[in-house]
This record gives C-alpha cells, structure tokens and sequence, in this order.
C-alpha cells in the first residue's frame, strides 16, 4: 500500500501533491469528522474553477483607444507627409487638410496593450521616420511646427469603466507658417 502511495505521488505535481496530502493520503479516505473525500472530484472542480477564474481576469482589462490628430487652423490648405522609419525617404502616408479641419494621421482601437502615446511622451515621432508638414497652394511658404517633437503636440486623455481613450493632437495656425 506504501508503494502504490509513493508512485501515486511521485506522479503529481507539486501544488496537485500538497493539495493531495491536505485532502488526506489515498484516493477516497475517511477524514476528520467522517467525510468522505474523493481526491479526483476535488481536482476537476478546482480546474474548472482556474479556467473560470483566468477568463473572468482577461476580461476585465480596459480597452485602449489611442489617435494622433492634426487640426489645420491656418488659412492655407496643407499637406502632411509621413515618411517610413524603415526605407528612409520614401513615404508611408499622405493627407491634405483645408483649412478649419482636422485629420487622423495615427489610430489604435480596440487592444488592451496599455497606454499608446505614455501620457503625452509618446506624441512625437514614435512608429514614423518623420511628419513633415508643407503648405499645399504657396512654395514660399514653410510649417515651422515640428511635428516630430512631442512639444508640437497636445495630450489628453478620458478614462471610463471599460475603456481608455488617449489623444495628441497638434494645431497648426497661420503663425506656424513662415517665409522659407
């Protein structure tokens, strides 16, 4: 009987073994105040209870909502062009706003990675090789905003029950736009 024990034991893990000796030695053994207690029964609802409890965690993260936005408050029409930090010069993105409007050149929906843009840190240049910004009806004319520098941005953030939205947006206004 010590044998069969042993082996049995040696088979478990060490968490499944203490669970075992706290139930009481061998398969089905009257304990304590005479309970019956079947080792194997308690097993599967406490792996049932692990499943449910790991799901029911998962579940509870909130949702990130991350966007970069660049609001046009100049009088001129702009481009912006977003180059790529892999091939150097060639460029990922372009978006021409008229004046008075806005676009969304970056965004995240739906993942529970955690804050995108670190509290305003992140606004600048983070997944391109460069934002440039150029005045669409008038070469004479240059965007002195850096939009590269996390300074040229403006972070907010709204927090609810089950999600998390961040924001950087940048404004570009006729003093921004200089003589070249």
């Amino acid at each position: 009987m010590a044998i069969k024990r042993a082996r049995f034991i040696n088979s478990l893990s060490l968490v499944e073994e203490l669970t075992y000796k706290r139930l009481c030695i061998g398969k089905k053994r009257q304990c304590g105040g005479g309970k019956s207690i079947n080792y194997y029964h308690v097993k599967k609802h406490s792996a049932i209870g692990f499943v449910i409890c790991f799901f029911g965690l998962a579940s509870c993260g909130k949702s990130y909502d991350a966007k970069k936005i660049v609001r046009n408050n100049s009088s001129h029409s702009l481009k912006v062009l977003i180059y790529k930090r892999l091939y150097p010069g060639e460029i990922s993105r372009t978006f021409s706003i008229q004046p008075q409007n806005e676009v969304v050149i970056e965004s995240f929906s739906g993942g529970k990675t955690g804050p995108y843009y670190e509290n305003g840190k992140g606004c600048g240049n983070r997944d391109f090789d460069s934002t440039v910004v150029e005045v669409i009806d008038d070469n004479q004319l240059l965007v002195a905003k850096n939009l590269n520098s996390s300074d040229s941005w403006t972070f907010s953030k709204h927090s609810t029950s089950g999600s998390i939205d961040e924001e950087c947006r940048a404004t570009i206004i006729d003093a921004d736009i200089v003589p070249k």
